[in-house]
This record gives structure tokens, C-alpha cells and sequence, in this order.
């Protein structure tokens, strides 16, 4: 099963208990609701939300398992005088070496390699012809002890026939291919959607059933410029950030305003 086909679920699905408990939790880590204040009313919470009473308890019940919420009897709810901290998310720059950076820190929990016909648009990414046969690399990776990612790597079989999955448990496959097979990776192409975690992914990040998910395709290149491997990525949305850096270009063709919105105005 590829980590493209455990998030295709409705947005719909999403439960209306965990769309409130996100909100709160929100406020709670921006620091919006500070440690020790007072949680709006059941009844102002069900106005703002537009949800029923119960929904709104079942986000409390979440928010005090997680240890951000205190309820009081007879009181209401109140923020955790010391809010656990989440743990901090991984960052990415759109350097190469962000990913290197982030596998030498993750942990793998689980590893399985498969031999089987490969999808026709991998197979067309990796240039290789319709019904080849290709090596498949599942991986269910952790970060601070946490479930971080699950990650689906599709190489040719001429290079995944040479991979031991023993090593992989002790290293990341990036570095397998560089250090123990002399494949120098040149470049890579990602491409990244927002989605909804159904049962089998819930089940492998940890999260519950319609957790947003961020879902990550990378085709990797060799320095020559081949296609060596398609990797499809899964991770917890609650633990990744993805940073770009926007730069101004100028050439003797400079932007100019005043000319852009005037035609806009005259279509």
C-alpha cells in the first residue's frame, strides 16, 4: 500500500469534536488562552462553533487527556497551569540537506521491502516501461518518540535488490544509496498537498481518523540527471513546517505597478 493511498477521505469527514478541539488547542499554544484562563462557556463555545452541547464536551474531553485543560466542578474548564509543550516540528528550507538533516534525526520503528508491478505514473516518473517489475520500501518513522511519518520509496529492482532492510532500521535509506551503494543523489522535485487521514494512516501516525495530514511526492535525481527513486510521505501535520524563503527578481524589465493594474483594469 503506498503512503498516496492511506489520506483519500472526504474533507466532510472530518469529525466536528476534533475541528473544535483544533481551534482551542490552537489558542492554547499561540498562547491566546494563557495558562490558567478561563475556557469560554459550553454555551458560548456551541454559539461560536455552531455544534451541540455533547460535541463541545467531547472536545474538553480531548483537550483534558491531552493535559491542556483543567475542568473544575461547578466552574468550567481552565487552561493547564503548565501546558505539555508539543514537540518541536520539523522545518524545511527547500535545501537537499534539510532532508538528509531530517532522516539522520528521525528513528524507523518499521521496515518492509516488496518486489511488485509498479503504478503506471511512477513507473512513468522513474522513465521505466508500463508493467515493470520494481522494489517498494515501506518505512513507519518516529521523532522524539512520537509517530512522525510513513514513507512508501520506489527505486528500479536494480537498485532496491540491493538494499538489506536490517540496515535500513540503523540508517537512512538517502545514505544507503550515497555511502553504501555510490549513488550521489544530484537534485529532487517535491511536490506537497493538505489532506485527511483515513483508518490505515490514523492507525500509522498516531492521529485520529481525519487528522489533517500533509502528503509529500519527491522524485529524486541523480547528478547525471536520472530518475532514481519516487517517495511518497505522510506526515503529521502537528509536526511539520515547511519554510520558503521568497527573494525579489529584477531584471531591465523591472515590475511596475502602476502598469500591471492598469491593465488588469482595462480587460
Amino acid at each position: 500500500m503506498s503512503a498516496n493511498q492511506t489520506a483519500s477521505r472526504p474533507e466532510n469527514a472530518l469529525p466536528l469534536y476534533y475541528r473544535v478541539m483544533s481551534v482551542l488547542e490552537g489558542r492554547i499554544r499561540s498562547g491566546h488562552l494563557r495558562p490558567l484562563m478561563q475556557l469560554p462557556s459550553e454555551s458560548d463555545l456551541c454559539r461560536e462553533f455552531g455544534v451541540s452541547r455533547g460535541t463541545v464536551r467531547e472536545a474538553l474531553r480531548e483537550l483534558v487527556d491531552a493535559g491542556l485543560v483543567d475542568r473544575r466542578h461547578g466552574k468550567g474548564s481552565f487552561v493547564s497551569a503548565n501546558p505539555p509543550l508539543r514537540a518541536a516540528p520539523m522545518k524545511y528550507t527547500g535545501l537537499l540537506e534539510d532532508l538528509y538533516d531530517q532522516v539522520r534525526k528521525v528513528q524507523v520503528r518499521s521496515v518492509e521491502i516488496e518486489t511488485t508491478i509498479g503504478p503506471p505514473a511512477i513507473l512513468a516518473a522513474l522513465d521505466l516501461e508500463p508493467g515493470t517489475t520494481i522494489t517498494t520500501v515501506s518505512r513507519n518513522r518516529h521523532l522524539d518518540g512520537q509517530p512522525f511519518a510513513y514513507t512508501v520509496n520506489f527505486l528500479p529492482n536494480e537498485i532496491g535488490s540491493r538494499i538489506d532492510p536490517a540496515i535500513l532500521r540503523r540508517e537512512p535509506l538517502l545514505r544507503v544509496l550515497e555511502e553504501h551503494l555510490g549513488i550521489e543523489i544530484g537534485s529532487a522535485e517535491q511536490n506537497m498537498q493538505a489532506r485527511l487521514a483515513d483508518a490505515e494512516a490514523a492507525r500509522l501516525l498516531g492521529i485520529p481518523l481525519a487528522s489533517p495530514v500533509m502528503f509529500a511526492e519527491r522524485l529524486y535525481f541523480t547528478q547525471r540527471g536520472k530518475p532514481l527513486q519516487v517517495a511518497h510521505s505522510l506526515y503529521r501535520a502537528d509536526r511539520y513546517q515547511l519554510t520558503v524563503h521568497l527573494k525579489r527578481y529584477r531584471k531591465e524589465s523591472e515590475w511596475r505597478w502602476a502598469y500591471h493594474t492598469k491593465s488588469r483594469q482595462g480587460e
